[in-house]
Protein backbone atom coordinates (compact mmCIF):
# COMPACT_ATOMS: atom_id res chain seq x y z
CA UNK A 1 0.00 0.00 0.00
CA UNK A 2 2.71 2.50 0.93
CA UNK A 3 4.29 2.67 -2.52
CA UNK A 4 1.19 4.49 -3.70
CA UNK A 5 0.64 6.68 -0.65
CA UNK A 6 4.19 7.94 -0.64
CA UNK A 7 4.06 10.02 -3.79
CA UNK A 8 1.78 12.40 -1.94
CA UNK A 9 2.59 13.86 1.45
CA UNK A 10 1.36 11.28 3.95
CA UNK A 11 1.93 10.51 7.64
CA UNK A 12 3.62 7.10 7.15
CA UNK A 13 7.40 7.33 7.71
CA UNK A 14 9.97 5.81 5.38
CA UNK A 15 12.02 2.90 6.67
CA UNK A 16 15.53 3.92 7.68
CA UNK A 17 17.76 4.09 4.59
CA UNK A 18 14.88 3.68 2.12
CA UNK A 19 14.68 6.03 -0.87
CA UNK A 20 11.58 6.84 -2.91
CA UNK A 21 11.50 8.98 -6.07
CA UNK A 22 8.66 10.09 -8.33
CA UNK A 23 8.80 11.96 -11.63
CA UNK A 24 5.46 13.16 -13.01
CA UNK A 25 4.25 15.32 -15.86
CA UNK A 26 0.85 16.82 -16.73
CA UNK A 27 -0.52 18.29 -19.93
CA UNK A 28 -3.86 20.12 -19.76
CA UNK A 29 -5.96 21.92 -22.35
CA UNK A 30 -8.00 25.01 -21.44
CA UNK A 31 -10.98 25.37 -23.84
CA UNK A 32 -11.64 29.02 -22.88
CA UNK A 33 -8.16 30.19 -23.89
CA UNK A 34 -7.07 27.43 -26.28
CA UNK A 35 -3.82 27.06 -24.35
CA UNK A 36 -1.99 23.86 -23.45
CA UNK A 37 -0.64 23.99 -19.90
CA UNK A 38 2.39 21.94 -18.86
CA UNK A 39 3.35 20.94 -15.33
CA UNK A 40 6.27 18.79 -14.17
CA UNK A 41 7.38 17.64 -10.73
CA UNK A 42 10.08 15.68 -8.94
CA UNK A 43 9.60 14.20 -5.47
CA UNK A 44 12.11 12.41 -3.23
CA UNK A 45 11.93 10.90 0.26
CA UNK A 46 14.66 9.32 2.39
CA UNK A 47 14.30 7.52 5.71
CA UNK A 48 16.72 9.28 8.06
CA UNK A 49 15.65 7.25 11.10
CA UNK A 50 12.80 4.79 11.77
CA UNK A 51 10.59 7.80 12.60
CA UNK A 52 12.07 10.76 10.70
CA UNK A 53 11.76 11.18 6.92
CA UNK A 54 13.59 13.82 4.87
CA UNK A 55 12.59 14.86 1.38
CA UNK A 56 12.74 17.24 -1.56
CA UNK A 57 9.83 18.58 -3.64
CA UNK A 58 10.15 20.49 -6.93
CA UNK A 59 7.32 21.62 -9.20
CA UNK A 60 7.27 23.74 -12.35
CA UNK A 61 3.97 24.96 -13.82
CA UNK A 62 5.38 26.52 -16.98
CA UNK A 63 5.21 30.34 -16.83
CA UNK A 64 2.96 30.58 -13.76
CA UNK A 65 4.77 29.09 -10.80
CA UNK A 66 7.82 27.12 -9.67
CA UNK A 67 8.96 25.84 -6.28
CA UNK A 68 11.79 23.75 -4.87
CA UNK A 69 12.07 23.00 -1.16
CA UNK A 70 13.49 20.47 1.28
CA UNK A 71 11.44 19.14 4.18
CA UNK A 72 11.54 16.93 7.26
CA UNK A 73 8.55 14.91 8.52
CA UNK A 74 8.03 13.10 11.82
CA UNK A 75 5.01 11.30 13.32
CA UNK A 76 3.13 12.71 16.31
CA UNK A 77 1.06 9.58 17.00
CA UNK A 78 2.15 6.22 18.50
CA UNK A 79 3.33 3.67 15.94
CA UNK A 80 0.58 1.22 16.93
CA UNK A 81 -2.25 3.75 16.46
CA UNK A 82 -4.33 3.01 13.30
CA UNK A 83 -4.98 6.72 12.68
CA UNK A 84 -1.56 8.10 11.72
CA UNK A 85 -0.65 11.73 12.33
CA UNK A 86 2.50 13.62 11.37
CA UNK A 87 3.88 17.13 10.93
CA UNK A 88 6.40 18.40 8.41
CA UNK A 89 8.39 21.60 7.96
CA UNK A 90 10.12 22.74 4.80
CA UNK A 91 12.07 25.64 3.32
CA UNK A 92 13.28 26.57 -0.15
CA UNK A 93 12.61 28.90 -3.09
CA UNK A 94 9.57 29.74 -5.22
CA UNK A 95 8.95 31.75 -8.39
CA UNK A 96 5.92 33.82 -9.36
CA UNK A 97 5.63 36.16 -12.38
CA UNK A 98 9.35 35.74 -13.04
CA UNK A 99 10.49 36.69 -9.53
CA UNK A 100 12.25 34.30 -7.13
CA UNK A 101 12.23 34.40 -3.35
CA UNK A 102 12.41 32.24 -0.21
CA UNK A 103 9.47 30.13 0.92
CA UNK A 104 8.58 28.17 4.07
CA UNK A 105 6.04 25.40 4.57
CA UNK A 106 4.32 23.75 7.54
CA UNK A 107 1.92 20.81 7.16
CA UNK A 108 -0.20 18.52 9.33
CA UNK A 109 -0.85 15.10 7.82
CA UNK A 110 -3.50 12.54 8.69
CA UNK A 111 -4.07 9.06 7.28
CA UNK A 112 -5.26 5.52 7.88
CA UNK A 113 -5.15 2.15 6.15
CA UNK A 114 -8.42 0.59 4.92
CA UNK A 115 -9.21 -3.08 5.51
CA UNK A 116 -11.75 -5.21 3.66
CA UNK A 117 -12.26 -6.85 0.28
CA UNK A 118 -10.53 -3.91 -1.44
CA UNK A 119 -7.86 -2.68 0.99
CA UNK A 120 -6.17 0.67 0.60
CA UNK A 121 -5.66 3.92 2.44
CA UNK A 122 -6.78 7.53 2.76
CA UNK A 123 -4.85 10.66 3.72
CA UNK A 124 -5.54 14.35 4.29
CA UNK A 125 -2.86 17.06 4.31
CA UNK A 126 -3.41 20.64 5.50
CA UNK A 127 -0.51 23.00 4.72
CA UNK A 128 0.40 26.65 5.23
CA UNK A 129 2.99 28.22 2.92
CA UNK A 130 4.68 31.62 3.09
CA UNK A 131 6.04 32.86 -0.26
CA UNK A 132 7.94 36.13 -0.19
CA UNK A 133 7.36 36.71 -3.93
CA UNK A 134 3.58 36.77 -3.50
CA UNK A 135 3.47 38.70 -0.24
CA UNK A 136 0.58 36.54 0.99
CA UNK A 137 0.10 33.22 2.75
CA UNK A 138 -1.10 30.19 0.80
CA UNK A 139 -3.48 27.67 2.36
CA UNK A 140 -3.65 24.14 0.97
CA UNK A 141 -5.91 21.17 1.72
CA UNK A 142 -5.38 17.91 -0.18
CA UNK A 143 -7.11 14.53 0.13
CA UNK A 144 -6.20 11.15 -1.38
CA UNK A 145 -8.00 7.81 -1.51
CA UNK A 146 -6.24 4.67 -2.76
CA UNK A 147 -7.73 1.22 -3.36
CA UNK A 148 -6.20 -2.14 -4.33
CA UNK A 149 -8.18 -3.20 -7.40
CA UNK A 150 -5.93 -6.24 -7.93
CA UNK A 151 -2.56 -7.18 -6.36
CA UNK A 152 -0.78 -5.30 -9.15
CA UNK A 153 -3.20 -2.45 -9.91
CA UNK A 154 -4.14 0.48 -7.69
CA UNK A 155 -6.91 3.03 -8.12
CA UNK A 156 -6.17 6.53 -6.82
CA UNK A 157 -8.47 9.54 -6.38
CA UNK A 158 -6.96 12.95 -5.48
CA UNK A 159 -8.42 16.36 -4.69
CA UNK A 160 -5.95 19.24 -4.31
CA UNK A 161 -7.07 22.73 -3.24
CA UNK A 162 -5.18 25.96 -2.59
CA UNK A 163 -6.01 29.57 -1.80
CA UNK A 164 -3.57 32.48 -1.75
CA UNK A 165 -4.24 35.61 0.26
CA UNK A 166 -7.93 34.73 0.47
CA UNK A 167 -8.46 35.52 -3.23
CA UNK A 168 -6.65 33.34 -5.80
CA UNK A 169 -7.78 29.73 -5.64
CA UNK A 170 -7.17 26.47 -7.47
CA UNK A 171 -8.89 23.09 -7.33
CA UNK A 172 -7.56 19.97 -9.04
CA UNK A 173 -9.47 16.67 -9.21
CA UNK A 174 -7.62 13.62 -10.48
CA UNK A 175 -8.43 9.92 -11.04
CA UNK A 176 -5.49 7.58 -11.69
CA UNK A 177 -4.49 3.96 -12.10
CA UNK A 178 -1.14 2.59 -10.94
CA UNK A 179 0.56 -0.51 -12.35
CA UNK A 180 3.38 -2.34 -10.60
CA UNK A 181 6.13 -3.20 -13.08
CA UNK A 182 8.97 -5.64 -12.60
CA UNK A 183 11.35 -4.67 -9.82
CA UNK A 184 10.82 -1.46 -7.85
CA UNK A 185 9.18 0.57 -10.65
CA UNK A 186 5.57 1.68 -10.96
CA UNK A 187 3.82 3.65 -13.68
CA UNK A 188 0.86 5.93 -12.98
CA UNK A 189 -1.61 7.31 -15.55
CA UNK A 190 -4.40 9.66 -14.57
CA UNK A 191 -6.95 12.11 -15.93
CA UNK A 192 -7.43 15.47 -14.23
CA UNK A 193 -9.36 18.71 -14.33
CA UNK A 194 -8.07 21.94 -12.80
CA UNK A 195 -9.95 25.14 -12.02
CA UNK A 196 -7.59 28.09 -11.47
CA UNK A 197 -9.35 31.17 -12.89
CA UNK A 198 -9.87 29.09 -16.05
CA UNK A 199 -10.78 25.40 -16.28
CA UNK A 200 -8.48 22.92 -17.99
CA UNK A 201 -8.56 19.17 -18.67
CA UNK A 202 -5.65 16.84 -19.16
CA UNK A 203 -3.63 13.72 -18.45
CA UNK A 204 -0.89 13.00 -15.93
CA UNK A 205 1.81 10.34 -16.21
CA UNK A 206 4.29 9.35 -13.51
CA UNK A 207 7.14 6.92 -12.90
CA UNK A 208 7.84 5.92 -9.29
CA UNK A 209 10.77 3.99 -7.89
CA UNK A 210 11.51 2.70 -4.38
CA UNK A 211 14.93 1.37 -3.43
Amino acid sequence: MLWVASVQAAPWPREKGEVFTAVTGSYRYAPETGQVQREASFFLEYGLTPRVTAGFDANDAQADYTHAYAFVRWPVSPAATPLKRAVSVGAGLSRSDGDWGPMARFAFELGQEIDGKYPGWWSIVAALEDHSVSGALSYKLDATLGIDITPGIKGIFDVETSRRGGFDHAVTVRTSLGWKLRGPHHVIVGFETKDANTRSYGVRVGLWRRF
